[in-house]
């Protein structure tokens, strides 16, 4: 009886520890390319949402245009750490490449906190932002996602 008080119920016990991220780098890239797809959805609905043909927002609009825009970079972020880990953990992460993610993800922070309320200010942001992510995608990543790639053939 005493041993049973001992033990928490199989209830209680924690689950087995399971690793829900991929560690093939094929399973890995599929993932990042998701994260890019959705980083470039929500960047472009916030640059809808700025255009100066777009009509005026309610206070509750502007809040979650804000609320979006505080997402977009929290995703940023994350989607950059990630990428950062999984190609170093291919030896495919050159230092260069890493230094470009800090200077977007610091970049892209000022910006948004340079810009306040101003919609005119906050598109040049959004537009610029976009230009980069979407060069750094089909340049840095693409031969990073590459070297990974042959790095992960047996």
């Amino acid at each position: 009886m005493t041993a049973s008080l001992l033990r928490p119920p199989a209830q209680l016990s924690p689950p087995p520890h399971r690793n829900p991220w991929p560690r093939l780098w094929p399973d890995q890239r599929l993932l990042l390319e998701r994260q890019h797809d959705r980083l470039e959805q929500q960047l472009t609905t916030l640059i809808q949402w700025h255009h100066p043909e777009a009509p005026a927002w309610s206070a509750e609009e502007a809040a979650a245009c804000d609320h979006a825009a505080r997402i977009l970079l929290g995703n940023l972020k994350l989607h950059l750490r990630l990428e950062e880990r999984w190609l170093d953990s291919w030896g495919c992460l050159c230092h260069g490449h890493r230094l470009a993610h800090r200077h977007a993800s610091a970049a892209a922070q000022e910006g948004w906190l340079r810009c306040g309320r101003d919609r005119d200010r906050r598109l040049a942001w959004l537009e610029a932002l976009r230009t980069w992510f979407v060069a750094h995608r089909d340049g840095a990543d693409a031969r990073a996602y590459s070297l990974a790639h042959a790095a992960c053939q047996p």
